[in-house]
């Protein structure tokens, strides 16, 4: 199931540093702002974007009444992000309108997508223009990737906001669960079937992406996102999220709704930890 996004954006902003595309949106069904935090597999036509945003007043104030439960922080990988125009190539990167703002990702709330007819774009200090594109229809979640995607289910399932008890009473269950001593179960173990993902010495270099972007999405359905530093690549992050993440033993009963399990390959790293150490030894020589 997607959710579609069109008409609710007000404004917004996004940066993309390493890979991750970081931001926040204005939504006018929402009071709080929705901050994303979302994985870029394949970052090309993205490098070093940041850019203000608004959109035209076409009254979505009148939407403030369509009440959206989105996760407060997105998590999940990017899809498509794309900009049609602009309009009149004349005017310089510091502010252009633009024919179509078009995003979508798949987070806690499934498959999300939005499209801004003629927004404004202002980029920011030191950032360059994002590549323009034609085809802003162009979906990477297809139907047949969001079959895939989708037929794990996360226990918990996420539940809708009326049915949601209070983060005290999930932070007290949690405290309770620690002091238990009770090892948790493992990440793989919280979907239904249990999630099982091909092997990374099965897959091709030109397969990985597709499966790298699938596992960060089932994962995203369980509020679990990873960072990875500049030594890793796809493959070396695939296999990281197979052979560390999925084996993580934690909490089953956190519920994604309302924080992030955020894991990174630093402490995982030699050459961060290398890089870590010479630090160290410079500041304290």
């Amino acid at each position: 199931m997607t959710t579609n996004l069109d008409g609710q954006i007000l404004e917004g902003e996004l940066r993309l540093h390493g890979n991750r595309l970081r931001g926040v949106l204005h939504l006018a069904s929402q009071e709080q702002q929705v901050i994303l935090d979302l994985t870029v597999v394949n970052p090309s036509g993205l490098e070093g974007c940041a850019f203000y945003f608004t959109a035209p007043d076409t009254g979505q104030e009148s939407k403030k009444e369509n009440k959206l439960h989105l996760a407060p922080e997105q998590i999940g990988p990017l899809g498509t992000c794309c900009l049609c125009g602009p309009k009149d190539e004349s005017q310089t990167p510091d502010g252009l309108e633009y024919d179509c703002l078009f995003i979508e990702w798949y987070s806690q709330n499934g498959h999300i997508t939005f499209r801004i007819q003629n927004p404004f774009i202002e980029y920011l200090h030191g950032s360059q223009p994002v590549e323009s594109s034609s085809t802003p229809e162009d979906l990477y979640f297809t139907q047949s990737i969001l079959a895939r995607t989708e037929i794990h289910s996360p226990i918990p399932t996420p539940l809708s906001a009326d049915q949601r008890p209070d983060v005290m009473a999930e932070i007290i269950e949690m405290d309770n669960w620690i002091e238990s001593g009770d090892p948790g179960t493992s990440v793989r173990e919280q979907f239904k079937p249990r999630l099982n993902p091909a092997p990374p010495n099965t897959l091709f270099d030109g397969q990985l992406e597709d499966e790298l972007k699938i596992l960060l999405a089932q994962l995203a359905r369980l509020a679990i996102t990873l960072e990875w530093c500049e030594h890793f690549n796809t493959r070396t992050a695939y296999e990281y999220l197979v052979n560390t993440v999925l084996n993580e033993h934690c909490f089953a009963g956190f519920l994604p709704f309302h924080s992030v399990r955020h894991f990174s390959t630093w402490d995982d790293c030699p050459e961060c930890q290398a890089e870590f150490d010479d630090e160290l030894e410079g500041r304290y020589a």
